[in-house]
């Protein structure tokens, strides 16, 4: 932050030398353009999965400054006049915007710092299946999508158009990029074992890296790439939720979660084992030191015990603040957030004003 700010009087300097008389951190408020609601500088956004064939996803606005949900409609619905679909499966910022995917209604949208739609990229009438997960490169975004294929999308100040699919295997998951490689977990829905790796530039031949069982979720911290899925089914249900890390084309196994994020220089990793017979859940968190290869299962401090024996649906880390927050669900009512600093300490909870929080995204201006 610090050669931003300084970076950003050289700028003011130059700017008052050619004759102009104002120069700050918020002079560009082209985010809000549109906006029918009244936004903090410092926004999050949930984005609440909502259940399959109810149509009731939703985009839920808070002040992470606040901490505090003073919105409890959904934005998307209150800005664009429409709701936002059927099943949200994956949200990501972009150049002060952001990207949405939602599944079952096949297709991604782009929207200004607001909530506001500026593009939408329906996946009907192809053969590329229900849209799955997204991440971006340069001016592009990298969608999976549940017929086997990973899809390359131009972005455009107000378009989204498809250029180049490649085809992947069964069931593709979630995407991330790193070192100018697109990274995409084959799941198989159980059948598969392996993570595709393709060159963003030129998307074109497809190597593959074997993981464990069912992979699923993706992670990227400090050029380290990391793969979490579920591993072989017992005959109860029940499954390991391995995890670890891909390095030279291997994978090495780290330790067991059934979801996990990435944070500054650390991989935060979250297990629910549940037993069927009394419906009891164990929870236990552990983060992962990238730098020194060490595990801390102590980080979450003054955790209020119900967590602990509820199954977690998320968990997203506040780029801006280092704080983290973990979502739970009961699947057919409004969730909760629960809200960590930047040292692990528990600070507050909060609906999350909708069924099955997935994830959130961070904004400032």
């Amino acid at each position: 932050m610090k050669f931003r700010s300084i970076l950003l009087g050289a700028l003011c300097a130059m700017a008052i030398s050619a004759g102009f008389t104002s120069c700050s951190d918020d002079e560009d408020n082209s985010w809000k353009e549109g906006s029918k609601v009244e936004l903090s500088n410092t926004r999050a956004f949930i984005l609440n999965e909502g259940k399959k064939g109810l149509n009731n996803a939703s985009l839920i606005y808070f002040d992470y400054a606040a901490n505090a949900v003073t919105n409890t409609s959904c934005i998307f619905q209150q800005q664009n006049g429409m709701n936002l679909g059927d099943v949200g499966n994956d949200i990501i910022t972009y150049n002060g915007r952001i990207l949405v995917v939602v599944n079952t209604s096949n297709y991604i949208a782009m929207l200004n710092g607001s909530g506001v739609e500026l593009a939408r990229l329906s996946f009907e009438g192809t053969d590329l299946g229900l849209v799955r997960d997204i991440a971006t490169y340069g001016n592009y975004a990298y969608v999976s999508s549940y017929g086997g294929y990973l899809t390359k999308v131009k972005i455009g100040d107000s378009s989204l158009t498809i250029e180049k699919s490649v085809e992947l295997g069964t069931y593709p998951e979630d995407v991330v990029v790193n070192d100018g490689k697109v990274y995409c977990s084959v799941s198989g829905w159980g059948a598969d074992s392996r993570v595709a790796v393709v060159d963003a530039n030129d998307f074109d031949e497809v190597e593959y890296v074997d993981v464990m069982v069912n992979p699923d979720n993706l992670a990227v911290v400090d050029g380290h790439v990391y793969v979490q899925g579920y591993g072989p089914f017992a005959a109860d249900w029940s499954c390991p939720y391995p995890w670890g890390e891909i390095k030279d084309g291997k994978y090495t196994e780290l330790g067991n979660a059934h979801i996990f994020t990435a944070g500054p220089g650390k991989i935060y990793a979250v297990l629910s084992k549940t037993n069927w017979s009394t419906y009891k859940t164990q929870t236990t968190f552990s983060v992962y030191d990238v730098a020194t290869g060490t595990m801390d299962n102590n980080y979450f401090k003054n955790m209020p015990e119900k967590l602990a024996t509820t199954s977690i649906y998320g968990i997203s880390v506040n780029p801006y603040t280092d704080y983290v927050y973990v979502t739970t669900t009961s699947y057919t009512s409004d969730g909760a957030i629960y809200v960590f600093d930047e040292t692990g300490n528990y600070v507050t909870t909060f609906s999350s004003y909708g069924i099955n929080p997935k994830q959130l995204v961070f904004l400032k201006n």
